[in-house]
């Protein structure tokens, strides 16, 4: 299996991971800021940004920090880019996590990101039609419930 870890500064807590990352055919890049938290698990075949270029000049790049907090699920096929995945959260299968923070305690999954599940009293409550997105005009990120339309009544 191919791997690939980017960056000339590794942190430690990343080359340790180094048999994971190879075992799991993981893109990994250090060359921004890069910070895996402890009992952390990964799927197979997972990409992670951390550098990206700046728009105004293509020569210069600009940091897309990613953020990996404790006891978190990484699954398979997913894309991280400039993004904060709290304690104790899921990404599900094939999810792009883009720009965005995955609350604490949360299911997450597709493209764009849903809040699949929350723990709430012990036990996975599903979460349905709900958003995920960063609010670049107060900067900070948004729930936005999906449109749900009303019974009729039959009232005029």
């Amino acid at each position: 299996m191919s791997f690939q870890i980017l960056g000339e500064n590794i942190p430690k807590e990343i080359e340790a991971m180094r048999e994971c990352f190879r075992q799991r055919s993981m893109f990994v890049d250090c060359r921004g800021t890069l910070q895996i938290g402890k009992d952390v698990m990964f799927g197979f075949n997972i990409r992670i940004y951390t550098l990206s270029h700046d728009i105004n000049c293509f020569r210069r790049t600009v940091d897309r920090p990613v953020f990996i907090e404790n006891n978190t699920f990484v699954a398979s096929e997913c894309v991280l880019y400039n993004c904060t995945i709290r304690d104790h959260s899921i990404v599900s299968i094939g999810s792009i996590v883009k720009n965005m923070e995955v609350p604490a305690y949360t299911i997450v999954g597709g493209n764009p990101l849903e809040v699949i599940a929350e723990w709430q009293d012990n036990e996975w409550k599903r979460k349905r039609n709900t958003k995920v997105y960063f609010d670049q005009f107060h900067d900070h990120f948004q729930y936005e419930e999906a449109y749900k339309p009303k019974k009729e009544t039959g009232e005029l």
